[in-house]
């Protein structure tokens, strides 16, 4: 049997190893072409709840990602499309996970699909790295920056929002299959199916994705010296369906997430061998949005969410808690979670010019589960209500978008953001100012580990001041550049005593640049972001043996710079080449210890990914597409910094893939 398997195997990385992105579409677009006028006037939903606003008008920082760059870009996964937006960086977690970072602050940033919040309900990670193929993304749309007003208290930093495939016309659908490998072996065997009949307002689709997908090359050592091979225990596994369809006023959408992956980074230490930790999610709505009448719309909807998340049971886990509890007990977990949601709004437009939402949700988490001995642990109950209102008016010297939210939890108490933002577009320029609040809620499970003398948490808060310009500088040219300053209260991080509490302030400021460039070949752009942080929350400070600050303007695990250059040649009709080059700065992570067990602080040199990435379309059939490419050409060493915990060593990433 195991000589079957591996002969399987074989055969299809062989297979895939010559079909990196082989695609089966029944679709028109022409992905070849896209004007400067295009790209500046592409509609964005995310950044308000009204009528879809172009990218130049859409309040705040916005970054689309349509499906001319996807499909250009050679990216496998969401994670990969994600880094290649200047800001954003990944991390290592405890327990083989990955953070998300954006301005130098991690685990704060929402990511929904098709409309379903992916946040699990435990701690409102994301968990996006080796996690959501390529295949059925049609649309990636990013706020970069706070979106509570709007969204509540898991999108404090910045809004990920993706939008996967359904049909426009009739019967279409499509097959993705990816393969990768590197010289360790396979890296990747993924393939994706969807398929939709309908269009406009009266359709169904189903998607399904399935397969492995390794997260590094090399070995990982923790901070006391002992060392696993990644590509041995660290492969993640992703199926999943995505059920949705709409009838006129009346939609739904069903997903079923089944990540897992296997691991032996248990925290500080790591275990003999690897165990399975797996982060189970059901996503449900059910929405009805009728047109009342010509001026006033409503959407009344209904979400269910289930999330086991960060599930380690296996018995290899209790043996090793019995000998030593204090590493690792902490990684056995088994609980669950529920959220019910309702939601009623109302949207009022007179006309283009003017429009004003109001709506209101409520919802209730409840946490079960058992602990390492067997034993029913405490059940958890929380509820909140939230009334929230946008404006928008448009005018000769600018439009304006204003929003209120209030939220009131039994858990936390309440929390009131607002925001307001200017913009103005015209043909050759655009400018936008804004200033936003945003909160974010505790998650669940840091109410279980507060202090016992005072067992409560405030929410964090955080005010950003932001200002945006861009202009054209010919016809095919356009620069625009984004000024940012945000500082977030009561931050909520571990104390020395190894409680949640709310311990200070993070402060952040910097800029964002980005230059693209539209002609009839092709397209080139590059994006630059520094920010400069300052805080008091001592987990995120860069601390020597000697207790000096190495450097106070950085926050640990994430570099201050990241750059992103690419350019897209079309070579034919039916040949397109593609070469991105990804930069992320220098930035420091603890490595080792001293004899007296204290962490020591290392800077890692600064990372270059280079990819190149052949499309050749309609080869021999009309919808059959094939991709070939190369990920990390200089094969550089990618190491992923804890941003937060000191005793946790740089998890290392891909190498060379073909």
């Amino acid at each position: 049997m195991k000589h079957s398997n591996l002969l399987f195997r074989t055969t299809l990385i062989t297979v895939l190893s010559f079909i990196p992105a082989a695609t089966f579409a029944d679709s028109g677009e022409d992905l070849f072409s896209m004007s400067l006028e295009e790209v500046l006037d592409m509609d964005v939903s995310v950044t308000t709840k009204g009528a879809p606003v172009s990218l130049r008008e859409a309040p705040g920082a916005v970054t689309v990602l349509d499906s001319k760059f996807i499909s250009n870009s050679g990216a496998r996964d969401l994670g990969e499309l994600i880094e290649m937006v200047p800001g954003f960086q990944f991390g290592t977690d405890v327990q083989g996970s990955k953070t998300l970072s954006f301005r130098g602050i991690h685990s704060r940033v929402l990511l929904r699909v098709d409309g379903q919040e992916k946040n699990e309900l435990a701690y409102q990670q994301t968990l996006i790295k080796n996690h959501y193929p390529i295949g059925i993304i049609e649309r990636v749309e990013i706020i970069r920056g706070p979106g509570s007003v709007l969204y509540g208290g898991a999108a404090e930093v910045a809004v990920i929002e993706v939008t996967t495939k359904r049909p426009t016309e009739g019967s279409q659908g499509g097959l993705v299959l990816n393969g990768g490998l590197t010289s360790e072996g396979y890296s990747r065997q993924v393939g994706t199916l969807w398929q939709g009949i309908g269009k406009d307002d009266r359709y169904l689709s189903v998607a399904m994705t399935g397969g492995q997908a390794r997260d590094g090359t090399g070995d990982y050592s923790d901070i006391a010296g002992s060392t696993f091979p990644v590509k041995e225990n660290q492969d993640h596994y992703f199926p999943s369906v995505n059920i949705g369809g709409q009838y006129d006023d009346i939609s739904f959408r069903y997903l079923i997430d089944r990540f897992r992956f296997r691991q032996q980074d248990q925290g500080v230490l790591i275990s003999p061998e690897p165990v399975v930790q797996s982060y189970y999610q059901d996503r449900a709505e059910l929405k009805y949005a009728p047109q009342l009448s010509d001026e006033v719309s409503a959407v009344i909807q209904f979400n269910y969410s289930y999330d086991k998340p960060w599930n380690v049971t296996d018995n290899l886990i209790k043996d090793l808690a019995s000998v030593a509890p204090e590493f690792y007990a902490a990684t056995y977990f088994d609980r669950r979670y529920e959220r019910k949601q309702g939601t009623l709004e109302f949207t009022y437009r007179p006309s283009d010019m003017y429009s004003v939402l109001v709506g209101m949700n409520r919802f209730n988490d409840e946490g079960r589960g058992t602990s390492i001995t067997g034993e029913a642990l405490p059940n958890f109950d929380a509820h909140a209500v939230a009334a929230y209102t946008e404006l928008t008016v448009a005018t000769e010297i600018a439009s304006i978008v204003a929003g209120t939210r209030y939220e009131d939890n039994n858990r936390f108490g309440d929390a009131l953001v607002s925001r307001l933002a200017l913009t103005k577009a015209e043909r050759e320029w655009h400018s936008k100012a804004q200033v936003a609040q945003s909160f974010r809620a505790p998650p669940n499970e840091t109410f279980l580990f507060t202090s016992p003398e005072d067992n409560s948490l405030e929410p964090e808060r955080m005010t950003l001041t932001e200002l945006e310009g861009g202009y054209r500088l010919d016809e095919n040219l356009y620069f625009t550049t984004v000024l940012f300053s945000a500082k977030t209260t009561d931050t909520i991080s571990i104390s020395d005593q190894g409680f949640y509490d709310n311990l200070g302030r993070l402060e952040t400021r910097g800029v964002e640049m980005n230059l693209q460039y539209n002609a009839d070949f092709g397209n080139a752009a590059v994006g630059y972001a520094f920010h400069r942080g300052e805080t008091n929350v001592a987990p995120v400070t860069i601390i020597d043996p000697m207790g000096a600050n190495l450097d106070s303007s950085r926050y640990l695990g994430v570099s201050p710079h990241s750059l992103f250059a690419n350019v897209n040649y079309h070579m034919s009709d039916h040949l397109n080449l593609n070469t991105s080059l990804e930069v992320q700065g220098g930035k420091y992570a603890y490595t080792s210890v001293d004899e007296n067990l204290v962490p020591i602080p290392e800077r890692l040199e600064p990372v270059y990914i280079w990819r190149a990435v052949l499309t050749a379309r309609r080869l021999l059939i009309d919808n059959f597409d094939l991709q070939l490419g190369v990920h990390n050409i200089l094969d550089d060493t990618v190491e992923y910094g804890h941003p937060e915990f000191p005793y946790h060593a740089p998890m290392p990433g891909m190498g060379r893939e073909f």
